[in-house]
């Protein structure tokens, strides 16, 4: 439903050739299409979107298209070049003082340090990224935050603290939120469990991921 609005605004606004809400829609949509799994045509979109933020100076949406280029790219395979764009588009959010995208931005880097095995810094990021959810009160994000040092935990080889990032992650989402975040961050702490050494126990958690998940 969102993508068809998005569709029918970017008509209108081509219509008009109104380039600064053309950044925002097509950004935004590409953003959609890329978690629908098609990343060629979101890189297009962004792409789009990227040049209309320059062209019309808007710092925010060119911190966005540049950094969601780079984690199309990394989806895509591309680590390094997702990693240098996703740091460029960090560092534009922090010229702007935007505590709020600078943690959901760091939160989505980690994957991209992971495969760079860079897990010092995935687990640095996350930590800052956990300050600014603080300050931000921004429940979701913090969980998310804790997830991902779980898996910088978990990919340097510390499995019980790996454990403890986890059960973190799925306190702090508690009753405020189901379904999806709440089955992956059950099935890292599964496989973090299972890796430790009890599989028993691991077994029941991944039951548990199932039922959500379904």
């Amino acid at each position: 439903r969102a993508l068809e609005r998005y569709q029918g605004a970017i008509a209108i606004l081509r219509s008009v050739d109104e380039h600064g809400l053309l950044a925002d829609a097509l950004i935004f949509s590409g953003t959609l299409v890329h978690l629908n799994g098609d990343y060629l045509e979101a890189k297009e979109m962004v792409k789009e979107g990227l040049s209309y933020a320059r062209e019309v100076d808007d710092p925010w949406f060119t911190a966005y298209g540049i950094y969601n280029l780079g984690h199309i790219d990394s989806l895509m395979g591309e680590y390094q070049q997702g990693y240098e764009q996703m740091q460029e588009g960090l560092a534009l959010w922090r010229t702007l003082g935007d505590p709020h995208s600078i943690s959901l931005g760091l939160n989505f880097l980690v994957n991209t340090q992971i495969a760079l095995k860079r897990y010092e810094e995935a687990k640095a990021s996350m930590r800052e990224s956990i300050a600014l959810c603080e300050q931000t009160k921004n429940r979701w994000g913090m969980g998310t935050a804790y997830r991902y040092l779980g898996l910088a935990t978990l990919a340097g080889g510390q499995y019980l603290e790996a454990q403890g990032h986890f059960q973190k992650s799925l306190e702090i989402f508690g009753d405020y939120f189901e379904g999806w975040d709440i089955a992956l961050s059950l099935a890292y702490l599964a496989e973090a469990t299972a890796l430790s050494g009890n599989e028993t126990e691991a077994k029941t958690i991944y039951r548990d991921a199932l039922r959500h998940a379904r």
